[in-house]
């Protein structure tokens, strides 16, 4: 396996925070504009990308670069060079859509790749509720970012977003504690234009389970106050940090299961300089490291009898049934029963894309449909299952690849 992270380890409750190597011509940013009405790409659209690495020095100014669409739809900015966080906006439509439509990105060594999808409609208006399922919290802490829209949450929870594009597809949930914040991606219903629309968000507590704690310090073992630790889920999307006290104590609640990217920093708040270096974390059922960095959380490999220690299992086939044992953890599956190997794939010609893995039939952080037929097809194994979105696809033929899969239209399914 092709590693990108050196070794870094969890001790305690201390975060040693070691330096990492990571190839810099790795972390790109690119994506594709639809005109979600017709499903056709739309050529010739100016894409702005301001960002700012990781790295930037104390007054560095974020890089604003620009591209545009190529007669596909499709645009790149090629190698950035290192980890950074920042927005993709497009302030000018050739065809019928509300403006402007932005992007969030955030680049690290397990997400050094961001694909972006705007799908350009017309205007349509979003009202929600915030409901706590586990206790009551000021709702005032959390807003709502849509599109290029930032709200606050009002005291009972509800909120409204007066225009954003029909075919929207995800919302950002963040709730913000002084220097605590913890950001979901949360995926929206199919939208109506002309019309506001409703949506019911159900949410756990905040701040409700610590995952894990610990003292940042830095290579001499000196602890570090006023520092911020932020982890960055792999799948999920999940975006969560806090500011350090004066005993370099951080706490950090209610991860859900995935592999986080931990970076530290010091310098002004706010500021994202002088990073420390960074750490890997896998959250599951007892919240653990992964040791051998092989994206296999330690409690996954230690419930199926795997080497958390040793990083060449994950290419290994554990019950022989030709799916290697990281594809069984990525799949949900049982990586020791040759019969649990099968799964259903997703393919949407309005929500999907290509970028995503096929495995969830709605955008769920890094998981969503694909948009293709064929591109389903090619993600899945012998045996699996194809669910077809009702929807119009432009496919003519397909390519089984020498596997068996069964194709399940939902709907009406039009193919030229």
């Amino acid at each position: 396996m092709n590693k990108k992270l050196s070794h870094a380890f969890i001790v305690g409750i201390s975060l040693f925070l070691l330096d990492v190597s990571v190839d810099a011509s790795s972390f790109r940013v690119h994506g594709k504009v639809f005109d979600g009405t017709s499903t056709q790409t739309v050529a010739g659209v100016t894409i702005d990308f301001l960002y700012a690495t990781l790295s930037l020095p104390v007054d560095a100014l974020p890089t604003l670069v620009s591209t545009n669409s190529d007669a596909n739809g499709e645009f790149d900015f090629g190698d950035l060079g290192g980890e950074l966080s920042g927005e993709l906006q497009i302030l000018e439509l050739p065809v019928n859509g509300v403006v402007p439509m932005k992007g969030i990105v955030r680049l690290s060594t397990l997400t050094p790749t961001n694909e972006v999808i705007f799908r350009a409609g017309p205007a349509a208006a979003l009202s929600g509720t915030i409901t706590i399922t586990n206790g009551t919290t000021d709702l005032t802490k959390f807003r709502v970012e849509v599109n290029a829209t930032e709200v606050d949450v009002a005291t009972n929870g509800t909120f409204l977003i007066p225009e954003l594009p029909k075919y929207q597809q995800t919302m950002r949930l963040i709730y913000q504690d002084g220097f605590y914040f913890d950001e979901r991606v949360v995926p929206l219903p199919a939208l109506t234009a002309g019309v506001t629309n409703n949506v019911s968000i159900s949410w756990h507590k905040p701040k409700n389970s610590l995952t894990t704690s610990g003292v940042l310090r830095d290579a001499l073992g000196n602890l570090l106050a006023d520092a911020r630790v932020r982890f960055l889920g792999k799948d999920t999307g999940v975006f969560v940090g806090m500011k350090t006290g004066s005993d370099g104590v951080y706490q950090i609640y209610d991860l859900p299961a995935d592999c986080y990217t931990v970076r530290g920093f010091v310098g002004r708040w706010g500021v994202e300089q002088r990073p420390l270096a960074q750490t890997l974390f896998c959250s599951g059922p007892s919240g653990s490291l992964d040791t051998d960095e092989d994206f296999m959380p330690d409690w996954w490999e230690n419930q199926y009898g795997l080497d958390p220690g040793n990083p060449d299992d994950a290419d290994s086939d554990l019950d022989g049934d030709g799916i290697s044992n990281l594809d069984e953890y990525r799949r949900g599956t049982d990586p020791t029963d040759p019969l649990s190997k099968n799964v259903t794939l997703y393919a949407n010609s309005s929500t999907g894309d290509n970028g995503y893995d096929g495995l969830t039939p709605i955008v769920t952080g890094n998981h969503g449909p694909k948009h293709n037929i064929q591109a389903a097809i090619s993600a899945s194994f012998s045996g699996d299952s194809v669910e077809i979105a009702s929807g119009q696809y432009s496919e003519t033929t397909f390519d089984p690849q020498a596997k068996t899969v069964t194709l399940k239209p939902v709907g009406t399914v039009t193919i030229p």
